[in-house]
């Protein structure tokens, strides 16, 4: 058991801090894990990853660019101020929307000097609703790899097209939350605009 968790959550950080998928390994874990143990290895190896690109963006990647191509360095860090000023609520939000990649985030809060504290306590709470949207993505999956084992598929085949699916129904839900999102957005917008001629 302790050997599974230890590789899960290192398959799950290898994943993160590569440009490797890891959407599937995340599914296929909820699929073969009890849920404490998936949910435990996917947050683990998850800020694992986060901590990785954070500090290689605070320690190394600032220097680099820095010195290796000053003028980058100039026009980006007109923009430290204003990530650096986000509050507590700005910086979560941003993570929970997915509109820009987790690890994107952390590199701009570690080449940033956001505090580290403040980055991880975000990462955290936002782990915790995605978790939910895996649990549920996994429950179809393995549904569905039992269908497709009695329609006299293999184990391996049912279980690579289960997890397939299942990143499929997690990036549909995400697509659908973002359309949301952005009508919200929209109509908040009209609204101000509306209310400002008024």
């Amino acid at each position: 058991m302790i050997l599974e968790i230890i590789a899960y959550t290192f398959l799950i950080f290898i994943t993160a801090v590569s440009p490797l998928p890891g959407l599937p390994f995340v599914i296929l874990n909820y699929e073969q894990n009890p849920i404490i143990i998936a949910g435990f290895t996917t947050i683990a190896g998850g800020l694992m990853a986060g901590f990785v690109h954070y500090k290689f963006a605070n320690l190394i990647y600032t220097k680099f660019v820095r010195k290796n191509f000053p003028k980058i360095y100039l026009k980006t860090k007109k923009y430290t101020p204003i990530i650096k000023r986000m509050s507590f609520l700005e910086l979560f939000l941003l993570i929970l929307s997915s509109v820009i990649p987790a690890s994107l985030i952390a590199f701009a809060a570690g080449s940033c000097k956001i505090p580290y504290k403040k980055y991880f306590t975000c990462s955290v709470l936002t782990f915790i609703p995605s978790q939910f949207l895996y649990i549920f993505a996994a429950s179809k999956s393995k549904n569905i790899k039992e269908q497709f084992i009695g329609l006299g598929f293999n184990k391996s085949e049912a279980l690579i097209v289960s997890i397939s699916i299942g990143c499929i129904i997690v990036f549909v839900i995400l697509f659908l939350i973002r359309i949301i999102r952005n009508n919200l957005y929209k109509k908040s917008k009209r609204k101000k605009k509306l209310l400002g001629k008024i």
